[in-house]
């Protein structure tokens, strides 16, 4: 079992070191333009209130003589220098972040999306929605981790200052951070238990509330919303809750420095005002270096908060990406032009290791140009060839070759330009109809889309809709029926000019009419292409050239209708009971 890697700021920042280092580098220019105007501002005030024009003082080691006009206005250069700075690196930040969010927003989609079918179908509805949208948690993560590496920088900058002027001062400053940041640490810790839970109990929430708005018919018919509302309002409660107790530690510790700093302030003060002979421009110039490092502490302090809050929802993301990177999808290299045969050789497959086969042994040949109708009781294992044939799954045992290559061999790329399918309730997404046929595939221009519609006998209809072909729709359409939108996932697979087609009974919601305009169009294209029809009907069978029966997994007959008629009892008992649907 892969062990999901948790989600490492370090790695991150190493990842853009340069522009890491760049907005580093200015910060630490920005502190030292902030020093200086801190530490003129003590003598200059000094200066002012004994009338003098003239700053003659000691800092440190350093002997200040210097007119006071000039000092002030080189203590407001650096001033300026330092907002001006501190602009152009918090630019810098914004641009890295961004960009870093929006990359990790399309790796999260190409990694569900390069995923194994079997586990973008065990995906939770709205899973891949909910953890794309935590990918601001993840930016502000790392947004907060480079303020923690620019308030740590300052500070340094200011303690090495400090050190200069005093460094018993410079030591005590050192030492008081050092330990209020450790009485907080379980504060920290409690914070980061809370997000947590906050992460869990909110992407819960999400995945149930897309579940449900995607049953909208069910939820009404069966009543259930009252119940969906209080599952939901528990959730949201312990989210309230989690956050809030979070919210409260988090605003509570943020001051927390800034006392503090004000405390050892009033010390210094008290200190001097019981002692003689203090240089009290030192003094003043410490304490005032001492306040700006500690309102840096505080901003360490609040960054660590929000990292502490934000990476249980970016571990989450990790694991989800660890998970479907781990099952990413069997892709060959081998491009296809034409498809002339797809063969089955003893192919078995099952659901899980200990289960009974869905198939077993299952040898066919499909050749280009024939209809073929798969039929069988249900439970037969119709789903699992087709499944099978659109390369969803992969085979237990045997192997599947299309022109004699193994599919697996085979680039996704180039199975699906060749091989197509119409599922027995086509799906719309918001777009135009014309959209919705082309299926965002540019290759398939408005004379191609036009064309497939007509094939698929849903022109007419289209034409007659507010826009025409730029109608908009979507999942809920209430200017399409059932059939109607059936039709158009008909012209949706015709209109990929693809070699095989696979439709999972393409009449079921057709009327009598509609239903002889679609035998018409897949009867027009025996010859042409290969079709591949799990039928319902027996209405369907009318234009297959060929019927395979499966039965308990095992294809059991396979011919021409006439033969399997012959041959097969559950072919031969559909028929005279005048249904499919049957038991065996």
């Amino acid at each position: 079992m892969t062990r999901p890697r948790p989600f490492r700021l370090l790695e991150q920042l190493h990842a853009s070191r340069t522009a890491v280092l760049s907005y580093a580098a200015i910060a630490l220019v920005v502190a030292q333009f902030e020093a200086v105007a801190l530490i003129l501002v003590v003598p200059t005030a000094q200066a002012v209130s004994a009338g003098s024009t003239v700053i003659e003082a000691a800092v440190g080691p350093f002997d200040l003589s210097l007119d006071v006009t000039r000092a002030m206005w080189l203590s407001f250069g650096c001033l300026v220098l330092a907002f001006v700075g501190n602009l152009f690196g918090s630019a810098l930040r914004a641009r890295y972040v961004a960009s870093w969010e929006r990359h990790l927003r399309d790796d999260l989609l190409a990694e569900f999306l390069a995923a194994d079918w079997e586990v973008q179908r065990a995906s939770r509805t709205g899973r891949l929605h909910t953890l794309s949208m935590q990918t601001t948690r993840a930016s502000q993560a790392l947004s907060a981790s480079i303020v923690a590496l620019r308030s740590m920088g300052s500070i340094a900058v200011f303690l090495a200052a400090a050190l200069v002027v005093d460094w018993r001062a410079a030591l005590g400053i050192a030492v008081v951070g050092a330990g209020l940041f450790a009485l907080l640490r379980p504060a920290n810790r409690r914070i980061k238990g809370l997000a947590k839970k906050t992460s869990i109990t909110t992407i819960a929430y999400g995945e149930d509330l897309n579940e449900f708005a995607g049953q909208a018919r069910e939820v009404r018919i069966f009543q259930a919303w009252p119940a969906i509302e209080g599952r939901l309002g528990v959730l949201s409660a312990e989210a309230e809750s989690y956050k809030r107790r979070a919210g409260f530690l988090m605003q509570a510790l943020q001051p927390a420095y800034q006392y503090v700093g004000l405390a050892l302030v009033m010390g210094m003060l008290a200190l001097a005002a019981q002692a003689d002979g203090l240089d009290l421009t030192a003094l003043g110039v410490t304490a005032v270096l001492l306040i700006r490092s500690l309102n840096y502490g505080q901003q360490l302090q609040l960054a660590v908060q929000q990292i502490s809050d934000a990476t249980p929802f970016v571990e989450q993301i990790q694991v989800e990406r660890d998970r479907w990177a781990a099952a990413t999808a069997a892709a060959g290299t081998t491009d296809i032009d034409a498809v002339d045969e797809i063969a089955f050789r003893r192919v078995g497959f099952a659901y899980d290791d200990d289960g009974t086969p869905a198939l077993s042994e299952v040898d066919l040949t499909l050749r280009h140009g024939r209809v073929y109708g798969i039929v069988g009781p249900s439970g037969s294992g119709k789903s699992t060839l087709v499944s099978l044939l659109l390369r969803l799954r992969a085979p237990s045992l045997g192997r599947i070759e299309v022109n004699g290559v193994p599919a697996e061999d085979v680039s996704l790329v180039s199975w699906y330009r060749h091989v197509t399918f119409v599922p027995q309730e086509p799906s719309l997404f918001h777009g135009t109809v014309a959209d919705n046929i082309a299926y965002l595939d540019p290759a398939v221009d408005r004379a191609a889309v036009e064309r497939a519609a007509a094939a698929a006998g849903i022109d007419d209809v289209i034409r007659a809709l507010p826009q025409g072909y730029d109608t908009p729709v979507g999942r809920a359409s209430r200017d399409l029926s059932g059939g109607q939108v059936q039709r158009i996932g008909i012209a949706r697979a015709l209109a990929r000019g693809a070699q095989v087609l696979v439709l999972d009974e393409p009449t079921s919601a057709l009327d009598v009419h509609a239903e002889a305009v679609i035998a018409e169009t897949l009867g027009a294209l025996s010859g042409s292409v290969l079709v591949v029809v799990v039928a319902h009907r027996l209405s369907t069978l009318g234009i297959c050239d060929e019927l395979v029966v499966l039965e308990d997994g095992r294809v059991t007959a396979h011919g021409t209708p006439a033969e399997v008629l012959a041959a097969n009892d559950f072919f031969r008992r559909a028929m005279e009971l005048g249904s499919l649907d049957i038991t065996r």
